[in-house]
């Protein structure tokens, strides 16, 4: 309630009405139990064209992170992480949406009144594309540039020194030699979003770095004898793209097998070319480093 989400009004005449329901949820945090209660909206009761058109939103590639993880290894810089605490609260709507009164909230003195929602509740079909606007807004106004490649990685130049973000919905990493300008990014970001500050990174992509370890360890002892390091084409031995898996389309020679292997990796060489074109990385006074290409 404390964060303004609705406003109470008569209900509108041959008006679409979107349902909720609360979600309750118990979150072991070390030793202790939280208790958490949300508020949702059921999505599916939207009408298109009434409630809701575009719904896309970004989400950032799995090679984008492993580039910033690489290098951020490479040039030793620091990572530091933050969490959005109720990230699609954020979002401003751009239609007039309607929803029920929650249960345990409905008003004594206008029970038949609904809801007009202010900002995007969870549920919501646009919710995950109205945050990323949001958010998107202001990263150009703190002149950080958005990378044409991948829409999910932020970028900017303070002189010679680089500094980056990665967003995946409410989680952000930020990298770069300064933490002087790590803690000035954060700083701007808790002052226009509720943030929590986690500070080293120890967990990405919801993968916690001990389980990857263990992950990793279990998978080495069982391929010993498999290597996937083209020391001629990774970076300093930093592997950011492969993929293996069968391929679901019936092909008359191996040739054809091939041909359809190497269009998928051609692809993805693309990408990264023009992502790396887009991204340089200067090291030192003197030198200039760019991401790898192929």
């Amino acid at each position: 309630m404390k964060n303004k989400m609705w406003t109470l009004v008569p209900k509108p005449k041959d008006t679409s009405i979107v349902d909720c329901k609360w979600l309750f949820k118990m979150k072991q945090e070390n030793e202790s139990t939280r208790y958490k209660a949300r508020l949702v909206t059921k999505g599916f009761t939207q009408k298109e064209g009434i409630d809701f058109t575009e719904i896309f939103s970004s989400v950032v590639k799995y090679t984008t992170v492993r580039i910033i993880l690489a290098l951020t290894a490479h040039f030793n810089w620091e990572l530091k992480q933050m969490d959005v605490k109720t990230t699609f609260l954020h979002g401003d709507l751009d239609e007039t949406i309607y929803m029920s009164q929650p249960d345990g909230f409905i008003s004594n003195k206008h029970t038949d009144y609904v809801c007009l929602l202010k900002k995007s509740l969870y549920g919501l079909k646009q919710s995950p594309r109205q945050w990323n606007k949001k958010f998107d807004l202001f990263m150009q106004s703190r002149n950080f540039q958005r990378s044409a490649f991948d829409p999910c990685l932020y970028f900017k130049y303070y002189s010679d020194i680089p500094v980056f973000l990665v967003l995946y919905v409410d989680d952000i990493l930020i990298a770069s030699s300064s933490i002087t300008l790590i803690v000035e990014l954060q700083n701007n970001l808790s002052k226009n979003f509720k943030m929590k500050d986690l500070g080293d990174a120890k967990k990405i992509l919801e993968m916690p770095h001990w389980e990857a370890l263990r992950w990793l360890l279990r998978y080495l002892n069982g391929s010993m004898d498999i290597g996937i390091i083209f020391s001629i084409l990774s970076h300093n031995v930093n592997l950011v793209g492969w993929k293996s898996q069968l391929q679901n389309i019936v092909v008359l020679s191996t040739t054809e097998a091939e041909y359809i292997a190497t269009t998928k990796a051609l692809k993805e060489a693309i990408w990264l070319k023009g992502l790396g074109s887009r991204v340089p990385v200067f090291h030192g006074s003197d030198e200039a480093f760019i991401v790898p290409t192929p």
